[in-house]
This record gives structure tokens, sequence and C-alpha cells, in this order.
């Protein structure tokens, strides 16, 4: 099956977002938000996984108002990228060795 992918984004100074899916049916299998707002962003995921789905669709296919920060969320899901593509980007940006 392999390793999940791996999403991250930083909005107003929080530390990174992290999340876990299953890529090919966007199921939710764990999220952890740190910082300020936290408690604002996590409720985002936090609905979707207590559908009986748990899958993240509803939320990319949603309507954010802008800006808010529910919509930070709504990127990090629409970002998703398996580890070896992570590595990659990182490596092109000089952010860690290759």
């Amino acid at each position: 099956m392999g390793t999940p992918p791996i999403g991250r984004v930083l909005p107003a100074g929080s530390r990174p977002i992290g999340k876990r899916t299953r890529q090919a049916h966007q199921e939710i299998l764990s999220a952890h938000i740190v910082g300020p707002y936290a408690s604002v962003l996590i409720q985002e995921v936090i609905n979707l996984m207590y559908t009986s789905d748990q899958s993240a669709q509803p939320m990319l296919d949603a309507m954010h108002i802008h800006p808010a920060l529910s919509e930070v969320v709504q990127r990090a899901f629409g970002s998703l990228m398996s580890p070896k593509e992570y590595r990659h980007i990182l490596g092109h940006y000089q952010l860690v060795a290759t």
C-alpha cells in the first residue's frame, strides 16, 4: 500500500499542520494542528472525520470565503503529495539534501 501522503501549510505564524490520508479515497486518518488558531483550523477536519466515509472530498468541493483560516486547511488537503514528491520539492529549493 505504501506510505500515506504528507501535507503542510504554515498559517499566521503557526507551526506546521500535519495530516495523514489515504490518497486513493481521500480518507482522513489523522490530523494535528499546533498554533494560535489551532482550534479554528482543526474544526474543519473534525467535521469531516465524523462523516460516514471520512472523506476530504466535501471540503475540496466546498466554497470557502477569502480570506479565512478555513481556506488554509482546504489548500493543505488540496496539495497532497507523496513523500517522494515532497522530498524532491524540498531538494529543488535546497531545503534538504536529495
